[in-house]
């Protein structure tokens, strides 16, 4: 045989040698393919999208297979690159609610992911008073109280108005100074005196901590000069004072009605030496809101900083009937807020000075 029919025979078996390779190699990735289980066409079946399709084949096999096995996972892609997304999909949130949650701060989403479904949340946490810490307690008492709202709730939970009166007592934190709160959940020991006092005079003869007996006086310096007359008719009481004074109106009066002007001793805040109450040109409190001395006082205690304490439509949040002569210290700023807005100290202290 010729060189040339022997260069064409071998050219045609290296012909044929690449064909029956390429077979080989086209029958084994179609063998490969076909017994491949993570085909698109399964995961696209199950009702995925093409991008998810395409982040689930990213998966490792385990999660694949565990996908292949489980009905379609919404919302695939954020359950497997967001935090706490299964979690709160599994307690029963919707997605919308998930990404609202998933902005609060770590605390709250903790508290959340560690409770059964809350529902209205977003409500509650969106009230302008509302109180982390205190969550717990506000379901707990809505639980009870169904017909109130959530900002009903919120009001009577962050003033302790969840435990009833004189009961869940704390000591009062004395650290405060001028901005201790002192009502029928916060106690002052029995022995308990404030530092620097002294006399409101020529305006009483009672005495107040400096700060405040210093506002006082200015405060009716000023009302002098306007033709009105602010007087001091008690401030400071010892723990004694006052528990001589309740034991006297338990004489004449049931405890439940004397509860409603009288505070029990430790609860009082005249023995803070932040209180004063007031009267015009006699010495009878019971008269001054007639007065209009007393229509001065309404409209410009806060520009000195006291605040009327008692206020009328507050009761419920106070403890105490609406007393016009009654006012308390907590400084020119504080005055002025809760002047403008109405709220009370007891709501104030539990907003930013408590918790």
């Amino acid at each position: 045989m010729s060189k040339k029919k022997k260069r064409k025979l071998k050219l045609k078996n290296i012909g044929l040698m690449f064909v029956f390779l390429c077979i080989i190699a086209y029958g084994s990735i179609s063998l490969i393919d076909y017994l491949n289980p993570y085909k698109e066409e399964v995961f696209l079946n199950k009702g995925y999208s093409t991008s998810e399709v395409e982040f689930i084949l990213s998966l490792d096999d385990i999660e694949k297979d565990k996908l292949i096995e489980s009905e379609k996972v919404e919302y695939i892609i954020k359950q497997y690159t967001i935090e706490h997304y299964t979690e709160l999909m599994n307690l029963g949130y919707l997605d919308d609610e998930i990404t609202t949650i998933l902005g609060y701060n770590d605390e709250l989403i903790t508290y959340i992911t560690t409770h059964a479904k809350i529902e209205n949340l977003n409500e509650w946490i969106n009230q302008s008073n509302f109180i982390q810490a205190r969550f717990d307690r506000y379901l707990a008492y809505y639980s009870e109280n169904t017909t109130l709202t959530f900002k009903n709730i919120i009001e009577r939970v962050n003033t302790n108005r969840d435990h009833a009166y004189y009961t869940n007592v704390q000591s009062t934190d004395t650290s405060l100074n001028e901005l201790l709160l002192v009502n029928k959940y916060y106690q002052l020991d029995q022995s308990y005196v404030p530092d620097n006092l002294v006399s409101v005079s020529p305006y009483g003869s009672v005495r107040m901590v400096k700060v405040a007996a210093e506002a006082f006086i200015d405060l009716c310096d000023a009302a002098k000069d306007e033709g009105y007359t602010i007087i001091g008719i008690s401030g400071y009481r010892s723990y004694s004072t006052q528990e001589n004074l309740y034991n006297r109106y338990l004489k004449k009066d049931p405890q439940w009605l004397v509860d409603t002007y009288s505070a029990r001793p430790g609860f009082s805040e005249h023995q803070s030496g932040l209180a004063i109450d007031v009267s015009s040109n006699n010495q009878d409190i019971l008269t001054f809101e007639m007065s209009n001395s007393f229509k001065w006082m309404k409209d410009n205690a806060h520009l000195y900083g006291f605040i009327l304490r008692y206020q009328k439509g507050k009761e419920d949040i106070s403890g105490y009937k609406y007393e016009p002569w009654h006012y308390r210290y907590v400084g020119k700023e504080i005055a002025a807020t809760l002047y403008s807005t109405g709220m009370t100290y007891d709501e104030y202290a539990a907003l930013y000075l408590i918790n």
